[in-house]
Formats: C-alpha cells, structure tokens, sequence
C-alpha cells in the first residue's frame, strides 16, 4: 500500500465519522506520512538485516584480522620504544633530536591520542615530567591532546633563547679529529638552520643561505685541508663535500707513506750506528771471559801432556 492510498483509506475513515473536508484532509495527510515515515524504517531495517545475513563470516573474519595485524604492529612498536633513552632534559640530548627519535618509532604504528601520551610519559623523567604535569594541571582541557603536550615540552626546552644557543655552537663549530667529513657538513647544516630559521610566506635566498654554510664548512677545516679546497670553484655544497672527502683521503694516504718512510730511515739508521757505551761494556767484558776460558783451556790441555809423559817415561 503507496502513500496516496493510506491517504485515500484515512479521509473516507474521517468523513465516514462526521469529519468535514478539510479537516478530512488534514488528518489523512498527517496520518499517512506518519505511516510513510514507519514503513520505510522497517524496510531499512529489512535491508540492513538481510546484508549482514549474505555475508556475516567474512565481514567478522577481515575485522578480527586487521585488529590482531594493528595488535602485533603495536607490541612491535613498543618493543621498539624501549630502545629510545628516557629524556629529562639535563643531559647533552637536545628535545628536537629526542622528539624525532621518539616520533619515529611511534610512526610504525596507530595509537590512540591517549595512548600516545601514556608512551610519552613512560619515557620522560624528572623536569620533564614535572613539565608535563604542570602543563596538564593548568590545561585540563588539551591533556588529551598528543600535539599540545609535545608543544608544550618543545617550548620548554627549546623557547626563549635557543637560537642564541644554536648560532653560538653554529660559530664555534670546527671538524673535529677524525670525523667523517659528511658528519661535519651534517652538524654544520643542523645548527645553520636552528641559528637562522626560515619563517613561513618569506622569500627565502637558498643560494645565499647554501653559500654561508660553505663558507662555515671550509672555516672549519685544518688548514692543510683547507688550502687545498679553497682554490677550486665549486658551485654547490654537495661538490664541496666530495671534493673534500677526495683530498682526505689524498693527505691520508700520503700521511701513511710518510710515516712508512720515517720508520724505514729509522730502522735503517739504528742498524748502522755504533754501539752504546752500555754494549760496549758488555762486550769487553765478554771478550775477557773468552779470553781467560782460551788460558784455562790451553793450561789444561799442557797438564794433560805433561801427564801423559810421565806416565810412559815410568
């Protein structure tokens, strides 16, 4: 039965029972939209019903697998984490380089807002989590919110005046004794652009910002090293980075060859020189010992005779 005859059924019901036309009227429409509206929760209801009846196995099978696939992709990542040291923001360990280490591991897999911040927290010690603590004491309402309370640590330990703190490393930063010349472009990069920030919306020289930190990059060098370098026109930091690797190894290698032939010379010399006044001494004294065994021999072998002649003379 369509809507026009639950209407058609509703008026002649009401002007059977002494209703005029218009009111009728009113009452059937109002009945039949009334009745409309029911029928048609009942066959959604129907519809839905008969959908989770064609397939309810693999519907409940694909869910139970990609929930026990995000369990064992959590216990990994919390595996993962206990690698990550504990931060109190007292050591040498700067938050961002932590911050990054953290985020990471929590990126192998999906966690829950709440849950991020419970892992957030088991990893935070001391001032750090008196920072926490404090931020959710005077914000309760953003405690749940993963982004805040890592803002919140990011100000702490890195508001105020740690751009003073990244130029003055940024000017003071040499190579160091043996390390790798792309770990020193790396620090000298890293603290660059600390020191000088780029601000979202500004135009930005890249050329001039890559052409300080070559200027750094060779300030930094020994000067054997650098006088080498300095010379040669190369366009960007990448070619300078290699072409300074190349000359390492170079002044390496020939460093190696040097001490290779002091060593020899060395040896060489040793060999031809005269003895100590200490040998010498011990070899006079060895030569009087050979000496006085050559006599005692000699007196021996003459008793010996002498003997002997006697023996036959009786």
């Amino acid at each position: 039965m369509n809507s026009q005859s639950h209407y058609d059924h509703m008026y002649r019901c009401m002007k059977a029972g002494g209703a005029s036309k218009e009111e009728a009227h009113a009452g059937a429409k109002a009945a039949a939209k009334h009745v409309t509206k029911s029928m048609n929760k009942i066959k959604e209801k129907q519809k839905k019903e008969t959908i989770e009846k064609s397939c309810p196995v693999e519907t409940n099978q694909s869910c139970y697998l990609s929930q026990k696939l995000l369990l064992n992709q959590q216990q990994q990542t919390v595996s993962l984490l206990a690698q990550v040291p504990a931060f109190n923001g007292l050591g040498s360990t700067k938050f961002k380089d932590w911050i990054k280490h953290f985020d990471a591991v929590m990126n192998t897999s999906e966690f829950e807002e709440g849950r991020k911040i419970k892992l957030l927290c088991s990893k935070v010690f001391g001032l750090a989590t008196d920072c926490v603590t404090t931020f959710q004491l005077r914000y309760p309402k953003e405690v749940q919110d993963f982004s805040k309370i890592k803002q919140c640590l990011q100000d702490r330990y890195h508001g105020g005046d740690s751009r003073k703190i990244y130029l003055t490393e940024y000017n003071n930063c040499i190579r160091n004794p043996g390390e790798p010349i792309r770990d020193y472009a790396c620090r000298i990069q890293k603290f660059f652009s600390f020191a000088y920030p780029t601000r979202e919306g500004k135009l930005v020289d890249l050329k001039m910002r890559e052409q300080l930190i070559m200027d750094k990059f060779l300030g930094g060098l020994k000067n054997n090293l650098r006088e080498r370098i300095s010379f040669k026109e190369l366009k960007n930091l990448d070619s300078l980075i290699k072409a300074t690797e190349n000359c390492a190894a170079v002044l390496n290698e020939a460093k190696l060859e040097r001490r290779n032939v002091e060593f020899i010379n060395a040896v060489a010399s040793n060999s031809n020189a005269s003895p100590s006044s200490k040998i010498k001494g011990k070899l006079s004294e060895l030569e009087v010992t050979l000496k006085n065994n050559q006599q005692l021999m000699s007196d021996t072998v003459h008793l010996r005779v002498t003997y002997y002649k006697t023996i036959s003379s009786q």
